[in-house]
């Protein structure tokens, strides 16, 4: 089967209606009876089932990744400013009223899902993202742009910072308190991947419109980042103790070379994830993925991380050496894209389940769940944030599918496309529909309805961050004595020529 191209906003229109033909018929039926195989427990990696296949040094086929070859693409601004089908804005709308509807009036903030009171820094990258995009998409007009980003900025500024250094991992919506790990009013610590994604939010708005640039920067200057990566280059969080800061590693979750670029984006010279390769490969329908000897080590693969850096950044990221757009330590991140579409189609072909894998949370306990590809060394892993297994809960994410429908051109995209269409309502959009019986799961999150929004945009205007954006150099944190903190470093040029 060829590789299909990337889709690029312009030439062919977007069509996609909610039709149930035979192709969704006959995968729908197969979603609701076929019953789905129960993934192993976290162990060391063995030979698998679900078409896996372990090979141990040189002694399996040699690694290969998903061919590039004749990919056209089309270059921003190409489809004529604002041209969204009907269908398209009624998508946008529905993501954009969760935002309107989940908005507290005291902060300016909303929660990460629904039927919860507070939010993370990755939520109000999210915040930004979707009100950037509703903008973009004219959704909404100048004066409530910015009345509602002020606001966000407004809290920015003054929220309290976990150890003085970084945004707390949480805060309450309603009053703007730090929470701890209980949700209580306490400190939980702070993540580099959640703050890499706001980072990135923000130096698009700050280009985009320039108004608010200075007090964003006000913002950014706030944080200390002395700490945010260990030795080999991986990003870090920081959990509270009874003895202070604990750092930690957060390559688990699978977005470091995605989070990486919002330093990057400031000017802080950050090599991609530091990941070793190993002596171990898994063939997944005809592709080869790395494992260790210890899974865990090796981040989950999923659909929406490197999807992000195809709508964000046309998969054309801000690292100014070539080695470090190895997101996985062999493929780039549009080869990685294109692999996990590869496989999560061949195995629909296979069993006639519909398969559109990312991590996407849920209403009831477990309430976030990592939908994966390939996690801990087994393929089709559906695993909490302890690893332990729920292939029962297996989901068609809402999220993957409009990732794939809209940076690739694929048959099988708009079919995924079709199935999580019935998940949109006035209020926003579900996370996606379980593979086992077809139900959907419900709750709206910050995460799904921004990416909507955010390929909506992409649908429009091409990749989302601004070409004048993107820094000139890249250099180290810079300590400032008065201070006594590591800031980033602001060596961004800005093309006011380009803006105007």
């Amino acid at each position: 089967m060829g590789t299909p191209p990337l889709h690029h906003p312009a030439g062919k229109p977007f069509l996609i209606q909610l039709r149930l033909g035979a192709p969704f018929a006959v995968a729908l039926a197969a979603m609701m009876l076929i019953t789905a195989s129960v993934a192993p427990g976290i162990a060391a990696p063995a030979r698998t089932g679900m078409d896996g296949e372990l090979f141990a040094g040189s002694s399996g086929p040699s690694f290969q990744i998903a061919q590039l070859e004749n990919f056209p693409r089309r270059e921003r601004g190409e489809q004529q400013a604002g041209v969204l089908t009907e269908l398209e804005l009624m998508w946008a709308e529905a993501a954009w009223s969760y935002f309107a509807e989940m908005t507290s009036e005291a902060t300016g903030l909303v929660p990460s899902r629904t039927g919860i009171s507070h939010t993370s820094m990755w939520t109000v990258g999210d915040h930004v993202a979707a009100l950037v995009a509703a903008r973009q998409i004219e959704l909404i007009d100048a004066v409530e742009f910015d009345r509602r980003f002020t606001a966000v900025l407004g809290f920015l500024n003054s929220m309290p910072l976990a150890f003085n250094t970084l945004p707390n991992q949480t805060y309450n919506i309603e009053t703007g308190a730090p929470l701890g790990a209980d949700f209580e009013p306490g400190m939980t610590g702070w993540s580099g991947v959640d703050l890499g994604r706001l980072l990135i939010w923000l130096r698009i708005a700050a280009v985009e419109y320039p108004f608010y640039e200075i007090y964003i920067r006000n913002t950014v200057s706030r944080f200390n980042v002395c700490d945010i990566v260990d030795e080999q280059g991986g990003l870090l969080a920081a959990r509270s103790t009874e003895t202070g800061q604990q750092l930690q590693p957060e390559g688990g979750r699978g977005y470091d070379a995605y989070a990486v670029e919002g330093y990057r984006a400031w000017g802080l010279d950050l090599p991609a994830v530091a990941i070793e390769v190993p002596n171990y490969r898994l063939e997944i329908y005809g592709e080869w993925f790395q494992v260790d000897e210890t899974p865990i080590r090796i981040p989950p693969l999923m659909t929406a991380p490197p999807s992000y850096l195809g709508i964000e950044f046309g998969f054309d990221g801000l690292a100014l050496n070539e080695i470090d757009e190895l997101i996985d330590g062999v493929r780039t991140a549009e080869e990685l894209f294109v692999t996990m579409h590869t496989v999560q189609e061949e195995r629909y072909r296979d069993t006639g389940i519909l398969t559109a894998r990312t991590d996407y949370r849920r209403g009831a306990e477990p309430f976030a769940l990592y939908d994966t590809v390939i996690t801990n060394g087994y393929p089709w892993s559906t695993v909490d944030t302890n690893g332990a297994s729920y292939p029962r809960l297996s989901l068609l994410s809402t999220r993957a599918a409009f990732a794939m429908s809209t940076l690739l051109e694929s048959e099988y995209a708009e079919t995924l496309l079709q199935a999580v269409t019935p998940l949109y309502s006035e209020n926003g959009w579900g996370e996606g529909r379980y593979e086992l019986s077809g139900a959907h799961e419900r709750t709206r999150t910050s995460a799904t309805n921004a990416f909507i929004l955010e390929a909506l945009a992409y649908r429009q205007n091409g990749p989302l961050f601004p070409a004048s954006a993107r820094p000139e150099v890249l250099g180290p944190s810079v300590t400032t004595a008065a201070q006594g903190m590591c800031q980033l470093p602001f060596t961004v040029a800005t093309d006011r020529a380009a803006q105007d």
